[in-house]
């Protein structure tokens, strides 16, 4: 009797015809396995903040710089509770132009970090947020325009491949008399 297939298995599914990308940071070859711009743009806000000393005092995690120097992006690990020992990481770009701060709000998975931040081009910022060891999803906002431009889960190849060997040992298993 065939068990239920968990959603990875799922994911794995719709992953087989889709391209495959090389996270340049870590080696960490990706499968994209679709967009879900739509419904996290309708949860995504870009505020412009007053960057107070508070916030100024935390070091910054990750740090990006667009080619033209017009846009800067950072995340901060800000503590949760008063003894500081949980924090969530959030990301902020300033628009050197105008010299004001933004800070991005409303992304799934707040409790993860984000990671490689980079700018792709000179407006638009590119980042990965992990919801678990293999898969997450990766954002690009254009920060000229203050705006969603994509956002594609992700998992991490080796774990489809991991899946994909595992399927097959338990097809062949399951054809043995």
């Amino acid at each position: 009797m065939m068990k239920a297939m968990p959603i990875v298995l799922l994911m794995f599914a719709l992953a087989l015809s889709v391209q495959s990308s090389m996270n340049v940071q870590d080696e960490t070859e990706l499968v994209f396995v679709g967009s879900n711009t739509k419904e996290i743009s309708q949860q995504v806000i870009i505020k412009e903040i007053s960057f107070d000393n508070y916030l100024a005092k935390l070091e910054k995690q990750h740090t990006a710089q667009s080619v033209n120097n017009t846009f800067q992006a950072f995340t901060l690990a800000v503590p949760i509770n008063k003894e500081g020992n949980a924090t969530v990481d959030r990301i902020f770009f300033v628009d050197k132009k105008s010299n004001r701060v933004f800070e991005i709000y409303g992304l799934p998975d707040s409790h993860r970090p984000f990671d490689d931040l980079k700018f792709v081009r000179n407006n638009i910022l590119r980042f990965d947020r992990w919801s678990s060891p293999h898969n997450g999803k990766r954002y690009e906002f254009d920060l000229r325009r203050k705006k969603l431009v994509e956002a594609t889960s992700f998992i991490e190849k080796e774990y489809v491949d991991l899946i994909k060997r595992t399927q097959t040992e338990d097809s062949q298993r399951a054809i043995k008399p």
